[in-house]
């Protein structure tokens, strides 16, 4: 059973594109800094107690 876990690991590694879950990765990154901006922007606008 263990020979035919590891066969499987192997064989998922092998299709496995690390360039493109890295490039994922800084993409949902740069996405969430984005919209964390967007929001806080928003924020300043609607609410003016928090202006200073």
């Amino acid at each position: 059973m263990l020979r035919r876990e590891r066969a499987l690991i192997s064989q998922a590694g092998d299709y496995l594109n690390t360039s493109l879950v890295f490039a994922g990765i800084i993409t949902i990154a740069f996405a969430g800094l984005v919209l964390d901006a967007c929001l806080r922007s928003l924020l300043l606008l609607v609410d003016p107690s928090r202006r200073s």
